[in-house]
């Protein structure tokens, strides 16, 4: 069965879509913020963000703090002693090689955001030694526990972040944005994700004589959108809550599913992640950004070979097929983009290798007793609506469409806002 991108074997944090999230933790945290005075409000937004870490287990506090330490002190060394650039390397290596073992034993949520926040954190020192680079371990733990970027990031540069840290603005039109990001990526998560995810498990878990071609497409589309839904709903989310605290958050997706080539779709897929390994990485080899990618996601064979191929497919693209592409007209390069990326989410979906190829063969009517039965017919009209309003949603219409109304009309988007907040609610206690 297909698991959610963020359930890892130790560690369990709220998840932003949870009921004790909406109604007690955000609620509590956002007032505690609020009637703080100006001066300690970082005091107090640490203290939440520690209490959010400690919910996911003592393992992850523990791993958090023991990473705060940790680098504050190379942090200290890099600024104070003469072979600053030895203690870098040290840290950086350190600090990456803990990563890379706790991706083989199960990732605690939230490590990876912040060890490679730590990473540029210490690059940052680094740089500005003779310049007044500051170590300070308020500022430090602020940067790396922020608990609304714990889940799904994004992997958010020191340098970026840190003016923030010092000083931010708040008011009632920023936080009414927040809450309408928020309330965007709930429904992204909710309504979107879950229910894609759901009919491709089902139909995963059919018996291979009972999967048709059509039902095989259905459920690599459902695949395709659930994990663009899941990954940018948390995003939402992050970003939503972040604006509440002040914080303006790097973009991470900028609605990948547009592109016409998968040069275009790696350049607006986790953006942050992407310009990550651009910048930190020791290599601009895009062959090893896409494999050190798909180990980003997990250390299964399946996220390696996943990496692999979008890296041969953008050394292509690079060769020679941009250029092909460019020629020809968007639509030809669209639905290029579209099947290169439904065959790479194949990939990603079957850790068991050999199924994922019995899967493969059915999309193009092998091993299959039918292409197309009753069953297949009245999943694809049982499902129509939600797929058309998922792949209309992974365009940049309806934030333009609210953008207009919010523009124009703000108690309408209030009123819709609200509107779909219960909607999002009355899907969780279903559930």
């Amino acid at each position: 069965m297909f698991h959610s991108l963020f359930d890892f074997s130790i560690g369990k944090f709220m998840d932003f879509s949870s009921l004790e999230f909406l109604f007690l933790f955000l609620p509590a945290s956002l007032l505690i913020y609020h009637i703080t005075p100006k001066n300690f409000k970082n005091a107090s937004l640490w203290a939440v963000s520690f209490l959010f870490c400690l919910w996911g287990g003592p393992f992850c506090f523990f791993a958090l703090c023991s990473s705060i330490i940790f680098n504050y002190v190379f942090a200290f060394f890099i600024l104070r002693c003469n072979n600053a650039k030895m203690f870098l390397i040290f840290a950086v290596c350190a600090n990456l090689s803990f990563l890379a073992v706790l991706k083989f034993i199960g990732l605690p949520l939230g490590i990876s955001f912040y060890t490679l926040g730590a990473v540029s954190y210490l690059v940052e020192i680094y740089n500005e030694k003779n310049t007044g680079a500051k170590n300070n371990i308020l500022s430090l733990s602020l940067y790396f526990s922020m608990f609304f970027k714990f889940i799904a990031g994004p992997v958010a540069k020191y340098k970026d972040i840190k003016s923030q840290i010092q000083e931010r603005t708040h008011s009632a039109e920023i936080f009414a944005n927040g809450i309408h990001c928020f309330v965007c990526g709930l429904c992204k998560k909710l309504i979107f994700a879950n229910t894609l995810k759901e009919f491709f498990s089902y139909t995963k878990a059919l018996p291979s004589d009972d999967i048709t071609t059509l039902g095989a497409w259905l459920g690599i589309f459902a695949f395709g959108l659930s994990i663009y839904y899941e990954l940018s709903g948390y995003f939402d989310m992050a970003l939503g809550v972040g604006k509440m605290f002040g914080f303006e958050l790097p973009k991470n997706f900028d609605y990948p599913y547009k592109a016409k080539s998968i040069t275009e779709f790696w350049q607006s897929w986790n953006i942050s992640l992407y310009e990550w390994f651009l910048e930190y990485l020791p290599t601009k080899n895009i062959f090893l950004i896409c494999l050190f990618s798909g180990f980003w996601y997990g250390s299964k064979i399946n996220y390696i070979i996943w990496g692999l191929y979008f890296g041969a497919i953008l050394l292509l693209e690079k060769k020679f097929l941009f250029n092909v592409l460019n020629k020809a007209p968007k639509f030809i390069g669209h639905i290029y983009a579209i099947f290169v990326l439904l065959f790479g989410w194949l990939i990603f979906a079957f850790e068991d290798m050999s199924k994922g190829l019995a899967y493969f063969g059915k999309l193009f009517g092998f091993g299959v007793n039918a292409n197309i039965d009753n069953g297949a017919i009245y999943d694809l009209l049982h499902y129509l609506p939600i797929f058309a309003l998922a792949a209309i949603g992974s365009t940049p219409l309806p934030k333009k469409l609210f953008d207009k109304i919010y523009g124009k009309f703000q108690i309408v988007a209030i009123f819709a806002s609200a509107a779909l907040f219960l909607i999002c609610a009355a899907f969780l206690l279903d559930f």
